[in-house]
Formats: structure tokens, C-alpha cells, sequence
């Protein structure tokens, strides 16, 4: 845990170095690119070191050795993987020769750590406040477990802009690379579009009712969920849970922004804002109509992680200063519990991401 630690100190500290008014050829960029480059290097170097290290590390060993020997005379040629991964697992297998999965997390960590960082450069009102939430609320530190689905996330948050402009035709482009690196990615052309559209007590209360309909039909749902997912059938680790934290995080959320949306016509007007709070709401509602399905935070969690520019974005905006500078330290503090919890609770089954090691120091098989 102290590897943990010191680098969420270390991170936290140097994005509150960052300014958020910057301007090409001032030293506020030059700062700002130091410092996300920095804070990249540190977040992949203990991702890649890793060695043993996240729920589904074993599992990855496995399918990478059967990606590369799918080829090979007699294999079955057959994985429950994504195509960019397998190619991507393939190569390096056979580029060096032998069964290097320990690049092939390298690899893996370095599109993630360098996505998630870039995004939020660049469409974080605070660089701190989103980084912050997003290191604090251990979205980095689970995609150790979730190899590929949070190497494909940051292209989902990608996305964002291209749907508030519109712009479909590159949505489609994003969508088909993300579903190539995990096939969850798709829902996305349903979920964006629908924030995107202006909504009325109808469009509300339509979404209220279909996930209703589908929380009263569960089987028929899941038989159209197998033809769409079919590994769930037979996957180990695809086991129905209900999250209380997440229903309790969107819950918070929802009330946080409507609160000062009441006070702060700035908050109440603010397109963006709208975009992702509809997005918390049918998260909130998805979690507590379709609980019955396995692993649905594979689904939500793309409606869940862009409240790490939500949330900075209607700080922000609250005109009090010393009401800003509380909510803000609230939220910050629930952050810090939240980590303290997830935490003491990392080395449990299901998550497994302590106690860290690093090949650097360990025995390899």
C-alpha cells in the first residue's frame, strides 16, 4: 500500500501545480505539459512494474497464451478476447520470441495511463479537481483487474466532444477501435446520443419506463444480453451483484448538481453539465432496474467516469466563493474515504490489486 501512497501523494501534488488559464507560448503551458508528462511516467511505471498484481492478472497469462499459439497446428484458434488485443498480443509474442506477457502489460498500461491522462488535459475545467477525483475514486488503480476495458475507456471519454458538436461521423470511428478492444464499448452509441438529446418529462419519464420493463423481464433480457455478450454464458467470473456504492455515488452526484443548480443559473444553463448529469441518471437507473445482469458496471462505469469533469465543472461555477471552497473540500473529503475504503479492501478477492509487487523484485514463472 505504500507504493499506492506515496504515488497518489506524489500525482495529487503535481497536478495542483497546473493552472488552468494557459495560453500557447507562456510558461503556465509549458508548466502544465511538464507536469502531465510527469504525472504519465509516474502512473505508468507502477502500472507496467507490476507483476501479480490485480484480480485477473492470472486469467490475462492464460489467454495471452493461447493468443499466441492460436495459429500454431493443432490450436483451437479460438479466445474470448477483442481483436486489437489479441493482434496486439500476438505481435509482441512473436516479435520477441517467447510468452512475454509482462510487455504485453506494459503496452497495455501505456495507453491507458497516457489516455486518461490526455483526456483530462483536455477537457477538464481543473486539471487538480479531475485528477484528483479520478486517482481518489481508484478508476486507475482498477484498471490493474480491467486490463482491456480501461484501455479502451479513455477512448469513450474521447468521444465526448464529437457528440456535443454532432459530429457522428467520428463517434462511429471511435466506437469501432474501442469495441475492438472491448466489445462493452458499443453501448455507447446508445447512452451519448441519448444525454446529447434535450429532454423533456416524457424522454424522462420513456427512460424511467423501458428500464422498468426491463428490471419486471430479467430473463428475457439476458437471453438478448447472451446474443450480444455471448462469453457471459460461460465466463467464471460473470456473477450478477448489486453496488451499493455506485447507486449511492450517482445519488450523491444527482443531488450535489441539482442543489446548486437551484442556486446558480450558471450550473441550471450549462449544456455540459446537462450532457453528464443525464448520464448519472440513467446510471443511477440502470444500477437499480438491471441488477440482475453480470459485471454491469462494465456498462455503466461509461456513464459514471465522466463525472470527474461534472463535478470540477459545477464547482466551478458556484458564485459564493466560501460556498465553493466547502463543497469543494466536501467533496474532496468524500474522495479520501472512498480510497480509504477501497483501500482496505484491495486485497480482497475480486479486486487483488495488494500486495504490490514488481518483477523488479520478484521471482518471475
Amino acid at each position: 500500500m505504500v507504493v499506492y501512497l506515496i504515488l497518489t501523494i506524489l500525482t495529487i501534488g503535481l497536478a495542483k501545480l497546473t493552472v488552468d488559464e494557459e495560453a500557447p507560448g507562456t510558461r503556465a503551458l509549458a508548466l502544465n505539459r511538464t507536469v502531465c508528462v510527469t504525472v504519465f511516467l509516474l502512473l505508468f511505471a507502477v502500472s507496467a512494474l507490476r507483476y501479480r498484481v490485480g484480480n485477473d492478472y492470472w486469467w490475462y497469462t492464460e489467454i495471452m497464451h493461447e493468443i499466441g499459439v492460436m495459429h500454431h497446428e493443432g490450436a483451437l484458434g479460438i479466445v474470448p478476447t477483442e481483436p486489437l488485443f489479441n493482434a496486439l498480443t500476438w505481435v509482441i509474442y512473436n516479435a520477441t520470441g517467447n510468452e512475454n506477457y509482462l510487455l504485453v502489460f506494459a503496452v497495455m498500461s501505456f495507453f491507458t495511463a497516457a489516455g486518461f491522462v490526455y483526456v483530462i488535459r483536455r477537457q477538464a475545467d481543473s486539471f487538480f479537481l479531475s485528477f484528483t477525483m479520478f486517482l481518489l475514486l481508484c478508476f486507475y488503480f482498477q484498471s490493474f483487474s480491467t486490463v482491456r476495458y480501461y484501455a479502451a475507456m479513455p477512448l469513450a471519454l474521447m468521444t465526448l466532444p464529437h457528440v456535443e458538436k454532432g459530429d457522428w461521423p467520428r463517434v462511429i470511428l471511435y466506437v469501432i477501435l474501442g469495441t475492438l478492444m472491448h466489445r462493452t464499448f458499443f453501448v455507447i452509441l446508445l447512452f451519448y446520443p441519448l444525454a446529447k438529446l434535450r429532454w423533456n418529462k416524457y424522454i424522462t419519464a420513456a427512460v424511467v419506463l423501458v428500464f422498468g420493463l426491463c428490471a419486471l423481464f430479467p430473463e428475457q433480457v439476458m437471453r438478448n444480453g447472451y446474443l450480444l455478450y455471448p462469453t457471459w454464458l460461460n465466463a467464471w467470473n460473470q456473477y450478477a451483484s448489486f453496488s451499493v456504492l455506485n447507486v449511492a455515488r450517482c445519488a450523491l452526484v444527482l443531488l450535489f448538481v441539482f442543489w446548486n443548480a437551484r442556486r446558480e443559473a450558471a450550473v441550471r444553463e450549462d449544456e455540459r453539465i446537462r450532457f453528464f448529469t443525464k448520464m448519472t441518471f440513467m446510471a443511477l437507473v440502470m444500477h437499480l432496474s438491471l441488477r440482475f445482469i453480470p459485471q454491469l458496471s462494465r456498462l455503466t462505469y461509461y456513464l459514471i467516469i465522466p463525472q470527474i469533469f461534472l463535478v470540477p465543472r459545477v464547482l466551478l461555477k458556484i458564485s459564493d466563493e466560501k460556498a465553493r471552497k466547502l463543497q469543494t473540500a466536501v467533496v474532496l473529503a468524500a474522495c479520501v474515504l472512498y480510497f480509504i475504503r477501497y483501500m482496505l479492501h484491495a486485497g480482497d478477492d475480486g479486486i487483488l490489486v495488494l500486495p504490490y509487487r514488481s518483477f523488479l523484485f520478484t521471482a518471475t514463472e
